[in-house]
């Protein structure tokens, strides 16, 4: 089995910072509670089983429900979501995992396991393919587990789901839609758009008001696109745009769109902006559009098309009207990665404006990088099993967060969470390069290191704003790695952990303010952790997440976790912190917490950890005694406006505490880019115990007496880190028997 090592310690205590079990009360259901810390959760509507699999290369039977073979779910993503009035609109897209490895990684050869399977060439739909639309043996392996996409309307007054249909000319271009990418809306219009099998863009166009289908169209010039976002009464999307023929070197390939059409013409835009490659995510900030991008090749070194952010001019008076003009690239991933073929794999990522900085992040696909390596390096690439693996974990990234301001004046950019030093490939001659670490080429990361500290974090998938604060939802591929990554390389990856099962499924983060570190809701997939990423995010009331999980073969709901996309929603717990000073919140079990100032109110909580697995009562461990681990969180801005080192004092009562006890904190320092322990003992009466919590507070309490030892030593620190993964695996394993 593979396993990763961490690059930092707190990545394996990921289970304390949820705070809370995050756990779905059923696995299917309309609407299903969820447990989260900070917001109530609902499932809404999910994926249902479409399929019958009855082995590789074996023509589907008839079903669901299925006489033979299994069921299959093969919707797995909600790939584009908008919401208008009390609907939410939804396109959807298939085995997206499988078309990812035979679209990007070149991998055809089927495969199956407990949670997936991918055909490819001997897919059915390849062998007879889809009558009247898809000939046989016309779709090529690489996307035989293509499906075609659905479109779904959720109304939230009436808590149903409804799938929409197009007119039977436009069938057969819902069939050649390779997936529904991006949806939007405005003025009574909803667009769902995606890329079509053969050549374009293929979109579609619905009435809010009735869901009437107003009309569809290929645009022939475009290639993809990823997000639709309405600006000033504007709708914009970002796409790419196919290179001219015979290519011109260093032409641009990205195009911002404006939506030009109406109810009567819902189908016409103008190009407003270019730049370097297909734009992938886009916002507004200091009153300008900025987008993230896409390199448009696997090696953009070789074009210097990296990804990288773009800034528009100012947005005018009525948004911005063709022709369209370049826009200046402020970033690109090269000012940060010091490796240049993997920052030619780099993805430009999510971005939202927030508390007067610009957030964005970045993607990258799993092996990208490495298969990048291998063939840029192809002469001194290594053979062995022990050296591919050493050259696919340099090469591996985990996501990046920045932020910036003052972009049109002078720029002040900064890394949120990331590398403080990185592997870099760095070739002196014509000799074989060698592995260095080198630091990034911007800043020490303010925050965290990379992933929030999960190397499986890959992308940054989507940002959105809620209740005062800046929701970040990742891809966190895990389960893909527990399932079946160690069939990728011969023999495994010798010496290589796979992360506890706490870790598995997407993750889900806010920050409550720019002044703080982001906070996790979920680990876990939000309540199931085969769903690998958030895929979109919408607020307004509450907040709504698109899941992506292209688990096909999990669909026994007594067996565990079920495949599949899933709709949920959020709505935040109601505030127990006001503003003002001097704020008093009582926690449970005997803690409270006094912030000398709050700027934004919000909602405080504290959980005690369990150890399971340690001797009952306070376990020792060495020298050191255990006696409470605390993950403290609020979404309240509570970490300015007061004297640094005095922000807020935390107190824990636990009987018969010994008069050697002291608090400590987990905390993140930028200067050494990485977490440690610190004594925070404030006071201590009787059975009670204050600690004073600054602005480098990472979220988890621990409280300890000693036998002979006055200190945490580093040993110590370990020993505590690995009870804390342990008491989080066993919780998990608690949780799994009691849904079996």
């Amino acid at each position: 089995m593979i396993r990763f090592v961490s690059r930092s310690r707190f990545a394996v205590v990921l289970s304390v910072l949820a705070f809370a079990l995050t756990f779905a009360a059923g696995a299917a259901g309309v609407p299903t509670p969820i447990t989260l810390p900070t917001t109530d959760g609902s499932l809404l509507a999910k994926a249902a089983p479409d399929e019958c699999f009855n082995g590789i290369g074996v023509n589907y039977p008839p079903g669901p429900p299925c006489a033979a073979g299994k069921p299959k779910v093969n919707q797995a993503y909600v790939w584009g979501l908008a919401k208008t009035g009390n609907d939410l609109w939804f396109g959807t897209m298939a085995n997206t995992q499988c078309l990812v490895e035979g679209g990007y990684l070149g991998v055809t050869t089927p495969s199956v396991n407990a949670s997936a399977v991918c055909e490819f060439g001997q897919s059915q739909l390849v062998r007879l393919g889809l009558p009247p639309t898809i000939p046989a043996n016309a779709l090529p392996p690489a996307i035989g587990d293509f499906r075609p996409p659905h479109i779904y309307v959720y109304n939230l007054g009436t808590q149903t789901l409804t799938e929409k249909t197009v007119p039977v000319p436009v069938q057969a271009a819902l069939n050649t839609t390779l997936g529904l990418r991006a949806a939007g809306t405005l003025n009574d219009v909803v667009l769902l758009a995606g890329p079509g099998l053969t050549a374009g863009l293929n979109m579609f166009a619905f009435r809010a008001s009735t869901g009437a289908f107003l009309g569809y169209a290929n645009f022939p010039a475009y290639t993809n696109i990823r997000k639709f976002v309405v600006v000033g009464g504007v709708l914009y999307a970002g796409v790419g745009r196919k290179p001219t023929s015979p290519a011109i070197p260093g032409e641009k390939t990205g195009r911002v769109l404006r939506w030009t059409g109406s109810v009567a013409a819902p189908l016409t835009f103008d190009e407003v902006g270019v730049i370097d490659s297909m734009a992938s995510e886009i916002t507004d900030h200091e009153g300008r559009l900025f987008v993230t991008s896409w390199p448009d090749t696997e090696l953009a070194a070789t074009s210097g098309k990296q990804a990288g952010l773009y800034m528009s001019p100012t947005i005018p008076v009525g948004g911005f009207v063709a022709p369209a003009t370049d826009w200046t690239k402020v970033w690109t991933a090269s000012d940060y990665e010091r490796d240049p073929v993997t920052a030619a794999t780099y993805g430009g990522g999510a971005l939202a404006s927030f508390g007067g900085y610009l957030y964005w992040g970045t993607m990258h696909v799993p092996y990208m990088a490495a298969l990048a390596h291998f063939n840029v390096y192809a002469s001194e690439a290594p053979t062995d099993t022990q050296g591919q693996a050493t050259w696919l974990l340099n090469s591996n990234r985990a996501i990046s967060i920045f932020r910036g301001r003052n972009f049109a004046t002078v720029p002040a950019l900064d890394v949120v969470y990331g590398y403080p030093t990185m592997p870099a490939y760095v070739k002196t001659g014509p000799a074989p390069g060698a592995w260095t670490s080198l630091p990034n080429g911007m800043s020490p990361p303010l925050r965290g290191g990379p992933g929030f500290d999960n190397p499986f974090n890959n992308y940054t998938w989507t940002m959105a704003l809620y209740d005062n604060r800046l929701w970040v939802g990742t891809m966190d591929w895990s389960w893909l790695a527990a399932d079946s990554i160690g069939s990728m390389l011969p023999g495994g990856i010798p010496g290589i952990v796979v992360p506890g099962a706490t870790t598995l499924g997407a993750d889900l983060w806010y920050f409550p303010s720019a002044n703080s570190p982001a906070l996790p809701e979920s680990i876990n997939g939000v309540g199931n952790p085969s769903s690998y990423g958030i895929r979109n995010m919408v607020s307004g009331p509450d907040l709504y997440l698109g899941m992506a999980n292209p688990m096909n073969l999990l669909t026994d709901p007594a067996a565990g976790p079920l495949g599949g996309w899933e709709l949920i929603k959020l709505t935040a717990k109601p505030k127990n912190t006001p503003a003002g000073n001097n704020v008093t919140v009582p926690l449970d079990g005997g803690a409270s917490i006094d912030f000398c100032h709050v700027q934004t109110a919000g909602y405080t909580l504290s959980k005690a950890v369990p150890l399971d697995g340690l001797p009952a009562g306070a376990p020792a461990l060495g020298n050191v005694v255990i006696h409470e681990v605390l993950a403290v969180g609020s979404t309240a801005d509570w970490r300015t406006g007061c004297p640094t080192g005095n922000l807020a004092q935390m107190s824990v009562s636990i009987p018969g505490l010994p008069d050697n006890a002291v608090m400590y904190e987990l905390y993140w320092d930028p200067a050494t880019g990485r977490h440690g322990w610190r004594i925070i003992t404030s006071g201590h009466s009787g059975n009670t115990l204050r600690g004073t919590l600054d602005a480098q507070f990472a979220g988890v309490i621990v409280i300890v007496s000693f036998r002979t030892i006055p200190a945490l030593s580093d040993w110590m620190q370990l020993a505590l880190i690995a009870a804390l993964a342990l008491s989080g695996a066993a919780m998990l394993a608690r949780r799994r028997r009691r849904a079996a």
